[in-house]
């Protein structure tokens, strides 16, 4: 599960900056596959952004996976 969560934030972090922002998360989604609205866009993205800061930590990202499982 670590590895996964490792290997999707390293396609969504396009400029290794440790966190995603709403840019990237978009950008990212498109390289996967996933085509959704933009209201849905921001809608994951607050789901995985827990501290409300507007990014995606690897933290937290990891953490939302996790608990989904």
């Amino acid at each position: 599960m670590q590895a996964y969560a490792v290997h999707l934030m390293k396609v969504l972090d396009t400029n290794n900056s440790s966190y995603v922002d709403l840019e990237e998360f978009s950008t990212g989604l498109k390289k996967l596959n996933i085509f959704v609205s933009k209201q849905e866009e921001h809608a994951l993205l607050r789901r995985f952004d827990v501290n409300g800061d507007g990014k995606v930590s690897m933290e937290e990202f990891y953490n939302q996976l996790a608990s989904s499982f």
